[in-house]
């Protein structure tokens, strides 16, 4: 890796000189022009006014950067809205020091917060930049380090430069993926910030004119220079003659805000469209959605639009400016058949409706989908959840207290129109709250809803039965394109609703037109090619829009580009860091393949003698393994989980947590070689438990030649709901406990390990099981329970990986 010397900054080399012409930077989100940035090169750096219009959000910010002697930078940013900060900022080869006030438009001047930081070690070494969100001049500072290198064959991959945020008070890298001559004589850097990849071109001079940030589909052009880019496609998944089929945006665009949508009960719903100008009937696409349509409608309303289609975004009941009173899951049947219905009733709707949008904008399109409404053909679930008892609220009967984060998550959009997630909460210490029940107030999110879903458990059909769709998809007669990650938090909605649709939709049409994209992502999907520390390689973020128009071209338009006619499921295999096409999921040829936990009697410990084998009865001389639950002290994850959507948090290191005592650890032999596991895990334990009631948490893990210890799969179950109903197990008696792990794809290597951990609680991601049978959203009472993992001949406990055989990953085979 290479470390940009401080004096480059500095040397005759300037890739750009100064100039009293102003460069004129516009950002477009989506075809829409959301900011325009205004930059001066001055002798020793620039100046920039941006002037931000987005829904909410119309500000001008100006910035002033100057380079001094000896690697110093001297940094300041004013806001033009009262009660936002100005920073003023200097940094030096090895330290940063920040002076935060708030803007002169504020009623009342506070004293300026000061603030210091040191620089981590190795950057010091670095002359570091500051960077600001969509302050493109920033990048003026990659360009002048970047180009002399790459002029002088110099640069490689790998080369770093670190980025200063200020008032965030810390660094980012800046690290080149790759890089190449581009027409005329200029330059092509990929580049990842953090884990968002942007692409910038400069020309021959060296000053940048294009950026591209794909995953967040901003394209940044410079007025009055022009750049030749190519449209064939980032990868495999993306690329294809069929792009050329497209619909192109040739359309102006309409946009009527505040629109009046009336639901059967009388209850009226705010939506805005974008649409074709002019006389015609186009497609539409719907959107309904809890986080302000104003936001949604940003990324997808011109996009669509100007290609053709009529795009509706809808604040559902009881959200931002809609009527009625939210109760979520439960209302989007009705509303969203109603909503169909008046779409198509449209002077310029054509009668047939698609649907898009992620997390909950998904699971809203299952439940049209389910009201059988005729105008809806296409559907673009985006990680959404399954049914409620599998996922989203509870999970293997185990409540996810990721719904408090959602609870404070709305609470912080209805107060600030709906941008960004709520910042210093103390979340280990507050989820911790007993009874359950008053989490939500703890966070200052109250929701009537929050503790109706605690006081009714998954086994509740007569209350649960509005908000379940799956058992509803023989009924269902709508193509869909679903998208996952192996990371994201509602995982099983697609990877179970996918083969299901193939194998039981209505008709033909529909079984048919099934696809699935599952990548290297979290519930923040197609977002960054790097989670973590783990780099996912160039092909990590595709260009995920085109395959959905290409979706609704079929399917909404009629355009005959034959992606019916292709293997529908496109899978990312971690390692190999290269998509697969899939004639199904699981894939054809997986082969469910059993290790088997054993021990000599002590597996608390990672370096203990819990082992994994493919023999039943063979892993050592104990018939079980033992360890005491105390629901008071469960273990935690990292605090910065509950702020990650992305899934960065989900590729940490796990060997760097405490290695816990009431966790038990089961590691393999190493691999002879290269393994493709690709599909669902579970496992299967035999246990007894001294409480009333316990929970069992798997995770399963590799364990590379180096210790890093990487989670693949993992999941939950609570002892009483093992068979999908309410059924408590005696204290001691030996039950069957089955634990759905969701699924993966990852390519092991030789000498790898496999890893298992057993252990009671996955808090606070899910509530803790107390030990008692008391009802989740009043108990108070903590039991300790001592739990048993049995692995005799008789009580084979397992688990089970989906082996893929390939060339030259043949099998499951461990060293002697």
């Amino acid at each position: 890796m290479l470390l940009v010397a401080a004096t480059l900054l500095f040397s005759a080399l300037d890739p750009f000189a100064q100039t009293n012409d102003p460069l004129v930077y516009v950002t477009n989100l989506a075809d829409t022009t959301i900011a325009r940035e205004t930059v001066v090169l001055t002798e020793r750096g620039w100046k920039s006014e941006v002037a931000l219009d987005v829904p909410g959000q119309k500000v001008t910010f100006r910035a002033t950067l100057e380079r001094g002697e000896d690697a110093l930078l001297k940094w300041k940013v004013e806001v033009d809205r009262p009660g936002n900060p100005m920073v003023d900022s200097t940094c030096d080869a090895g330290s940063v020091q920040v002076e935060i006030h708030m803007t002169a438009l504020a009623s009342e001047q506070p004293a300026p917060t000061k603030l210091s930081f040191e620089l981590a070690d190795d950057v010091a070494e670095v002359t570091p930049f500051f960077f600001e969100n969509l302050m493109w001049a920033c990048f003026h500072e990659v360009a002048r380090q970047l180009v002399p290198l790459a002029a002088a064959g110099e640069l490689t991959a790998d080369t770093r430069l670190t980025a200063v945020l200020a008032q965030n008070q810390k660094e980012t890298a800046v690290t080149v993926a790759s890089f190449e001559r581009a027409a005329g004589g200029g330059w092509r850097f990929d580049t990842r910030l953090g884990g968002v990849e942007i692409r910038m071109f400069c020309d021959a001079e060296g000053l940048p004119v294009r950026f591209e940030v794909p995953a967040q589909s901003i394209v940044v052009t410079l007025e009055g220079h022009a750049v030749a880019t190519s449209d064939e496609g980032r990868s495999v998944v993306d690329r294809g003659d069929w792009r050329k089929l497209l619909s192109q945006p040739t359309h102006e665009v309409v946009h009527e805000a505040a629109l009046r949508v009336p639901m059967r009960d009388g209850v009226e719903l705010a939506a805005d469209v974008y649409r074709p100008a002019g006389e015609g009937k186009f497609p539409a696409i719907l959107i309904r959605t809890p986080y302000n349509r104003k936001n949604e409608g940003l990324g997808s309303g011109n996009r669509f639009a100007k290609r053709g289609y009529a795009v509706c975004v809808q604040d559902v009941r009881g959200r931002f400016e809609s009527g009625g009173v939210f109760r979520p899951l439960h209302q989007e049947t009705a509303d969203g058949s109603d909503t169909l219905d008046w779409l198509a009733g449209q002077t310029w709707c054509d009668g047939r409706v698609g649907m898009i949008g992620g997390s909950y904008c998904g699971i809203v399109q299952w439940y049209a989908a389910k009201s059988g409404n005729p105008h809806l053909k296409a559907i673009v679930p985006q990680v959404a959840p399954p049914d409620p008892d599998e996922n989203f609220p509870y999970e293997g009967g185990v409540f996810m207290l990721a719904t408090a984060w959602w609870a404070k998550v709305l609470t912080t959009m209805d107060s600030n129109g709906g941008a960004g997630l709520p910042q210093g909460v103390d979340w280990a210490k507050l989820l911790a709250t007993l009874p359950l029940s008053e989490v939500d107030g703890a966070l200052g999110a109250s929701h009537d809803w929050f503790d109706e879903w605690l006081a009714h458990p998954p086994t509740d059909i007569e209350y649960w039965s509005d908000a379940r769709y799956q058992d509803q998809i023989p009924s269902m007669d709508v193509p869909a394109l679903h998208i996952t990650g192996w990371f994201d938090g509602d995982q099983p909605g697609a990877l179970r609703n996918f083969p299901r649709m193939r194998r039981e939709a209505k008709s033909e049409l529909a079984r048919g037109g099934q696809f699935l994209v599952s990548g290297p992502w979290g519930h923040g999907f197609n977002a960054t090619t790097r989670l973590g520390d783990v780099d996912f390689g160039s092909e990590g973020v595709i260009d995920l829009a085109a395959l959905e128009l290409r979706f609704f071209d079929r399917y909404l338009k009629g355009i005959e580009n034959g992606i019916e006619k292709e293997d529908p499921a496109w899978v990312f295999v971690m390692e190999e860091n290269r998509w697969r096409h899939e004639k199904s999921w699981p894939p054809e040829g997986m082969r469910e393949t059993a290790l088997y936990l054993g021990s000599d009697g002590d597996a608390h410990k990672r370096n203990g003698n819990g082992k994994l084998g493919p023999v039943a009865g063979a892993g050592g001389s104990a018939a079980a393994d033992e360890y005491r639950y105390d629901p008071a002290n469960p273990p935690t994850i990292p605090e910065e989980s509950w702020n990650d959507v992305t899934g960065q948090t989900a590729t940490m290191d796990l060997a760097t947590l405490p290695d816990r005592d009431d966790a038990l650890d089961y590691t393999s032999a190493p691999l002879a070689g290269p393994v493709e596991l690709t599909g669902p895990f579970r496992a299967v334990l035999w246990t007894t438990s001294s409480a009333a009631d316990t929970d069992y948490a798997v995770t399963i893990s590799r364990v590379d030649p180096s210790g890093r210890m990487l989670r693949i799969a993992g999941g939950i179950q609570r002892v009483r709901y093992r068979n999908g109903k309410d059924e408590p197990a005696p204290p001691g008696e030996v039950v069957q406990v089955e634990v759905d792990c969701w699924a993966s794809s990852i390519r092991l290597r030789a000498k790898d390990r496999l890893h298992v951990e057993v252990i009671s609680s996955a808090f606070p991601g899910y509530a803790r099981n107390l030990g008692t049978l008391e009802p989740i959203a009043t108990g108070k009472t903590i039991v300790v329970a001592t739990n048993r993992v049995l692995h005799d001949a008789e009580h084979p406990s397992q688990v089970l990986l989906p082996v893929v055989p390939r060339e030259g990953a043949q099998g499951l085979v461990f060293e002697r």
